[in-house]
């Protein structure tokens, strides 16, 4: 992560604990961060986090499983709740059987967080998933 004070002068980038890639932070009306991405790593699949600070910290102990690419459903379950589901292979071997990604949220004002993403069931169709959060 880096900062701006004015979208030209730059602080060094720092790391996150947020695994992932294709993060795009939803600024929440209460002044949260939720960060909702793809994870890469056993388990695999779409996660949500929130940050208190401007997404200097993450509250990784919150963090939800949105999408399990295992399970291949909607879960909504904490992240420690889902590391029982893993695959075979490793991340590397599954990169080409990817079937889940480009997360994108909209803060709808009422606590809740409107997220879409693409995921299949291995039916060699791309799904559109639509997924509500309450963010609390």
């Amino acid at each position: 992560i880096a900062w701006s004070p004015d979208g030209y002068r730059w602080s060094a980038p720092q790391f996150t604990s947020l695994w992932g890639f294709l993060i795009v932070p939803i600024p929440l009306r209460d002044g949260r961060l939720l960060a909702v991405y793809n994870h890469r790593r056993e388990p695999q699949g779409i996660r949500c986090a929130v940050s208190d600070d401007s997404g200097k910290s993450w509250n990784m102990a919150d963090e939800h499983v949105l999408w399990d690419q295992r399970a291949r459903a909607v879960t909504g379950e904490r992240v420690s709740e889902s590391i029982g589901r893993r695959w075979a292979g490793s991340s590397m071997t599954e990169m080409f059987t990817w079937t889940l990604g480009v997360p994108h949220g909209i803060d709808l004002g009422d606590s809740t967080v409107l997220s879409t993403l693409y995921a299949t069931q291995g039916d060699d169709r791309i799904h559109q998933r639509y997924v509500r959060i309450r963010v609390e």
